[in-house]
C-alpha cells in the first residue's frame, strides 16, 4: 500500500474520524468480508456515520481500515495536487492554494498528514500556518452557510405569513359577503312576514 503503511496510528484515526459518510458505506460494502469480521451480523448501510467512523478509528490496523484509508487517500492526494497546480497556474500563491484545498476537503488538519505523505519540504511553522488558514476559511464558510440557511428560512416564513394574510383576508371578505347576504335574506323574510300578516288581516275583515 502506497499511503497507509506510512501513517502512524494517530494519523489513521484522524483520517477515520473525518471519513465522508457516503464513501464510508460504499467502502464497507466493497470490503464486506472485512466489515463482517469486525461487525458480524450487521449490514453496512445500517451503520450510522458516527459508529462507522469509530469502527475503523478504533481498529486502525485492521484489514478493513487499511483498505478504506488507502482508497480515500488515493483519491484525496491527487485531487489536492491537481487543485494546487491549477491555482498556481492561475497566479495564486502556493500557500493560499493549499489553504483553499484543505478547506474544500472539509479536513483542515489533513494538511500535516498530506505534507508527511507527499514529501514536500515545508517547515513546521509553515504547515501550521496553512492548517490554521484552512480551519479559519472552513469556519467562515460554515458561518456563511448558516447565514444562507437563516436568510432562506426567514424568506420562507415571510412568504408563509403573506400567504396566510392573503387567505385570512379572503376569509374575511367571504364572511362579510355572507353577512350581507344574511341581512338581505332577513329583510326579505321580514317583508314577506309583513305581507302575510297584512293579507291575514284583510281576510279577517272580509269575513
Amino acid at each position: 500500500m502506497r499511503y497507509y503503511t506510512q501513517l502512524s496510528e494517530d494519523e489513521i484515526r484522524a483520517i477515520c474520524l473525518c471519513y465522508p459518510y457516503k464513501e464510508l458505506i460504499t467502502g464497507f460494502k466493497k470490503c464486506s468480508r472485512d466489515f463482517s469480521a469486525l461487525m458480524p451480523g450487521h449490514r453496512p448501510q445500517s451503520i450510522s456515520e458516527e459508529n462507522g467512523r469509530n469502527l475503523i478509528a478504533n481498529n486502525p490496523r485492521s484489514n478493513l481500515t487499511a483498505k478504506m484509508v488507502e482508497v480515500l487517500l488515493s483519491s484525496w492526494m491527487p485531487k489536492i495536487d491537481g487543485f494546487v497546480k491549477e491555482q498556481i497556474a492561475d497566479g495564486k500563491e502556493t500557500d493560499y492554494a493549499y489553504i483553499v484545498a484543505f478547506s474544500d476537503l472539509g479536513f483542515p488538519s489533513f494538511a500535516r498528514i498530506y505534507f508527511h505523505l507527499s514529501g514536500e519540504c515545508f517547515g513546521d511553522e509553515r504547515i501550521s500556518a496553512i492548517e490554521s488558514g484552512a480551519a479559519a476559511l472552513s469556519a467562515e464558510k460554515e458561518r456563511a452557510k448558516e447565514q444562507d440557511v437563516f436568510v432562506t428560512t426567514s424568506k420562507k416564513i415571510e412568504e408563509l405569513r403573506r400567504q396566510k394574510d392573503g387567505e385570512l383576508k379572503e376569509k374575511e371578505q367571504e364572511i362579510k359577503k355572507k353577512g350581507s347576504e344574511i341581512k338581505s335574506l332577513s329583510r326579505a323574510l321580514s317583508e314577506e312576514r309583513e305581507k302575510t300578516a297584512a293579507l291575514l288581516e284583510e281576510n279577517k275583515q272580509i269575513e
